[in-house]
């Protein structure tokens, strides 16, 4: 299907420099047409010790990954495809604040391009969503002094012939008009890195503004299980001061705090 929302452009490394503001974050960027994953590309490059804060981004990634190695579809039509590499002291705690800021600051990017602030939400750990469709996927690995977030943004993909179309949207068909990819990434990162200068707990906070679960029925699926036999409703009630976890509360009024469990809102019947 042609769409001319799509832009099949290769990403414009001079452009994208030149609407940075930050000090650090994006200074570096490696820009590649086709690779399996940034991710991947990102951690071969760890051994030659990268600069802090080098961006990686890509036009078409053949073997994208999302959250529980989920295939992350990564085609060459318009979107962004980009890994962070930050250098770090104390990885759990600056992994957490990472988690909630990027996701923050893509949402940040969305409004920039002209979407609504009150359709941009985040669901956690690091979805973002648009009129309850998702825009973005963020995934995180760290070592002992370093940490990867990879990002996935729909920029401009034509979702309407998708078999995720009722799931998943893109900016450009939410806003009508082609986006910047160049744009959406120099927005992301320019807000990042003022976030991370900031505590975590100011930092989550922030985003307790902009999440989507607090007082909603979630479906919650046990780390690690594929059968639908072990999920359980809840309800979500917030996050833990300490590093974000969600709170929810089961049927039997008990409390579970979760970490790395598949959470959706409940759908009404």
């Amino acid at each position: 299907m042609n769409n001319p929302n799509i832009v099949k452009s290769s990403f414009d490394l001079a452009l994208f420099q030149s609407k940075l503001t930050t000090k650090i974050l994006g200074r570096s960027c490696l820009h590649f047409e086709r690779v399996e994953s940034t991710m991947t590309t990102a951690k071969s490059l760890l051994d030659q010790r990268p600069s802090c804060g080098l961006v990686l981004v890509a036009d078409e990634q053949t073997q994208g990954v999302g959250r529980g190695g989920r295939t992350w579809v990564s085609l060459p039509q318009g979107n962004l495809y980009f890994s962070l590499v930050v250098r770090c002291k104390n990885v759990l705690e600056d992994a957490f604040k990472m988690n909630f800021a990027l996701a923050i600051s893509v949402l940040h990017a969305c409004r920039e391009e002209g979407v609504a602030a009150e359709a941009v939400k985040l669901k956690w750990p690091n979805d973002v969503h648009i009129k309850g469709r998702k825009v973005c996927g963020i995934l995180m690995d760290n070592g002992t002094d370093w940490m990867i977030a990879g990002v996935g943004v729909n920029v401009n993909q034509d979702m309407s012939g998708s078999e995720v179309k009722d799931v998943a949207t893109s900016i450009s068909e939410v806003v009508g008009h082609p986006c910047s990819r160049e744009a959406v990434l120099a927005n992301t990162l320019n807000c990042l890195e003022g976030l991370l200068d900031r505590t975590f707990a100011d930092v989550l906070a922030r985003y307790q503004t902009v999440e989507l679960l607090t007082g909603s029925e979630v479906v919650v699926r046990p780390k690690g299980l594929d059968c639908a036999d072990e999920e359980y409703v809840a309800t979500a009630v917030g996050y833990d001061k300490s590093m974000g976890r969600l709170i929810v509360r089961k049927a039997d009024g008990s409390i579970a705090i979760l970490a790395g469990e598949d959470v959706k809102i409940r759908k009404k019947e």
